[in-house]
């Protein structure tokens, strides 16, 4: 007898941007025209610190209920 298969998906929002190579709308330090930010303006949250190139591209991962959102974007 065949062991059960369970399959899941996650779906994955993000920016589209037509002009970059990968499609998707990138970070800057603080919010650009047609750049997200990574912190407010005068933020000094730790995030603030984070490389804006080292940033996922992914705004939002909504996960099946029983997996993590790092696992479903591949973390």
């Amino acid at each position: 007898m065949a062991s059960a298969v369970t399959r899941g998906f996650s779906v994955v929002l993000t920016g589209q941007d037509g002009f970059s190579s990968d499609q998707a709308r990138g970070f800057q330090p603080t919010a650009q025209e047609f750049q997200f930010g990574v912190c407010a303006p005068g933020g000094t949250a730790p995030i603030c610190t984070f490389p804006p190139s080292n940033v996922p591209k992914a705004v939002d991962v909504i996960t099946p209920a029983d997996t993590s959102q790092a696992t479903g974007a591949g973390r």
